[in-house]
């Protein structure tokens, strides 16, 4: 059995295989906890290896180490590299792109198409790769993050409801204000993403994936383009990264 996980800024995010293949078991269950106890409190066995995407800081990614080391042979952390699996990393520095990211942009990849990715998660992210090649991506704030940056006005945290939830496109409080004044920009940044890349490249296809991927695709079906919901992007990328590697070969 292996573990695959991935810990992002909010939460943390993990599945379980009984074997490794480039793609994911049909009955693969994704479970999100808030930290890695919290996991390891919902696992009862020991693993071949535990595969990891973070973004998280060298303590957490140490604590997380400390945690698994006694359940499995041994652990993988996936590295964001100038190349992996056949594709080129768009970055001068390819160790400052998000491996979440880098996972997406490897599972992605198509010889013969030119692929968009969107991720909506804590933050909006954009990336297009062109056969083998990444060529660089977009990065805007999601919804908890707008959210978040307006906290202290009328105590936006306690209420999040959409334009598209209540029906209103008017607030008549602060928080309906402010939920649908973020719900409009959310609107805004994606239509403006997915027209500035349509004008200057062609797209065979649009992936979503996210948390937020459902929402992503029911305003970008709008518009006549080919789309593709990939919920679980980022773990294929990683197993893709995995097998790629040299540890893997040890299994």
């Amino acid at each position: 059995m292996y573990l695959l996980i991935d810990w992002g800024n909010t939460h943390l995010k993990f599945i379980q295989q009984q074997t490794l293949v480039e793609g994911l078991d049909s009955e693969a269950k994704e479970v999100g906890v808030a930290s890695p106890e919290l996991m390891l409190s919902q696992l009862s066995q020991n693993y071949i290896a535990v595969l990891v995407c973070s973004v998280r800081n060298d303590d957490d990614n140490a604590r997380l180490s400390a945690l698994l080391d006694s359940r499995c042979e041994h652990i993988y952390f996936a590295r964001t590299t100038a190349s992996a699996c056949g594709i080129r990393c768009a970055y001068a520095s390819p160790h400052t792109m998000g491996v979440d990211r880098w996972a997406a942009v490897v599972a992605a990849a198509s010889a013969d198409q030119s692929v968009a990715v969107l991720d909506i998660g804590s933050a909006i992210t954009l990336d297009f790769i062109k056969g083998d090649c990444h060529l660089g991506g977009q990065i805007a704030p999601g919804k908890k993050l707008m959210l978040k940056s307006l906290a202290s006005t009328g105590r936006v945290g306690q209420h999040t409801q959409s334009q598209s939830e209540s029906g209103e496109v008017l607030g008549r409080s602060t928080q309906d204000c402010v939920a649908s004044g973020v719900d409009s920009a959310l609107n805004g940044v994606l239509s403006e993403m997915a027209r500035q890349l349509e004008n200057e490249h062609q797209i065979d296809v649009w992936l979503v994936t996210g948390g937020g991927g459902c929402w992503a695709l029911q305003r970008l079906q709008q518009s006549g383009r080919a789309l593709e919901y990939r919920p679980f992007l980022v773990f294929e990328g990683l197993v893709k990264l995995y097998l790629s590697s040299e540890i893997a070969a040890t299994d």
